[in-house]
């Protein structure tokens, strides 16, 4: 079975979630495949906050939740770039006070991942930054073998390291859905990097990611990398 197969996405069904801060844009939880005919065990995927997660609180649910948080600049010049795919005449100084207001379908960046960083802790909630993966592939999966209870060698470790590195999943068709942007601006499978914001961002924009970040985080021990 291959990837896209082995991980199915929850489906499209929208309805919306308001909240002092803004409103969510939520889908509900079917997937592009049946997932009664999903032999155990089986994986999804989706972009839910926590506290609006469709089956319940992830806490009280069956199973494991791996949620994976990044750096709020790069995610910004990521977004960006996949938004500007279907809205290409949209500038970046039109997209960044919509994103930073959380007005966009990615909502307030905040409110997502300190949802999650507050259940961090929780027996069935691993918690992981896409800055350390890129760092140190090999520790976060021998974590993530560890949290769903999964023994593997170090030689496994370092094949899953290889398999899943971005250059190999960008040449593999599995995983890069490359057919689908073939007369877009971007690539679906940009490039991968840490501190690619660098590219997008004025100073007087930075500074300002800066500042959010001592105000929303204070207190959380919540930090990234931004390079």
């Amino acid at each position: 079975m291959v990837i896209h197969e082995c991980i199915s996405c929850l489906n499209t069904h929208i309805y919306t979630f308001h909240t002092n801060s803004c409103t969510y844009i939520i889908i509900h939880h079917e997937t592009e495949n049946d997932s009664t005919h999903v032999s155990r065990p089986r994986s999804f995927k989706s972009h839910y906050p926590y506290d609006i997660f469709p089956c319940g609180p992830p806490n009280t649910l069956p199973g494991n939740f791996i949620y994976v948080a990044r750096n709020m600049k790069d995610v910004a010049a990521s977004s960006y770039c996949y938004t500007h795919n279907f809205f290409s005449d949209m500038s970046w100084d039109t997209f960044w006070p919509k994103f930073v207001a959380g007005k966009l379908g990615t909502n307030d960046y905040f409110d997502h991942v300190i949802s999650w960083w507050d259940h961090r802790n929780d027996g069935n909630i691993l918690f992981l930054k896409y800055e350390d993966m890129k760092k140190d592939p090999t520790s976060c999966i021998s974590d993530m073998a560890s949290f769903i209870g999964t023994d593997i060698s170090s030689d496994v470790v370092s094949k899953i390291a290889e398999m899943t590195a971005f250059d190999n999943m960008k040449n593999n068709d599995t995983a890069n859905y490359e057919w689908r942007f073939r007369n877009s601006p971007h690539k679906f499978m940009r490039k991968g990097a840490v501190g690619d914001w660098k590219n997008y961002f004025t100073e007087e924009q930075s500074a300002h990611v800066d500042k959010l970040y001592k105000e929303r985080l204070s207190g959380s021990g919540l930090q990234f990398d931004f390079e």
